[in-house]
């Protein structure tokens, strides 16, 4: 603008109007563009923070699934453990049981254990 004015003092009234218009579309134009460049900046900005946020919820749901997986497994191992745990049990039981009979029973227990189902 005051190289408008300086101008303006050096030149006919007319084209002092014509440079004072010209600068003032000027200084408009600067900042239609810099609102213009604002704008875009922001949606790029919106764009990166949209993309990091993204990026973090598929890190904390493959977090999540790994917890929930890991949790599955080791309630399925826990499972498998009991049972085989109660299947020795049951042997042992078995096996204290036969030692505590007889000679005679343990013979009529295996004879009727063997015995084919009519």
């Amino acid at each position: 603008m005051n190289v408008c004015l300086k101008q303006c003092q050096e030149t006919p009234l007319a084209s002092c109007s014509n440079l004072i218009m010209e600068d003032l579309m000027m200084e408009k134009l600067k900042d239609l563009m810099m609102e213009k460049l604002k704008d875009l900046m922001m949606e790029k900005l919106t764009d990166l923070m949209m993309e990091k946020l993204k990026d973090l919820m598929m890190e904390k749901l493959t977090d999540l699934m790994m917890e929930k997986l890991k949790d599955l497994m080791m309630e399925r191992l826990t499972d498998l453990m009991m049972e085989k745990l109660k299947d020795l049990m049951m042997e042992k039981l078995t096996d204290l049981k036969m030692e505590k009979l007889t000679e005679n029973q343990r013979e009529m227990l295996q004879k009727v254990t063997t015995l084919p189902i009519t």
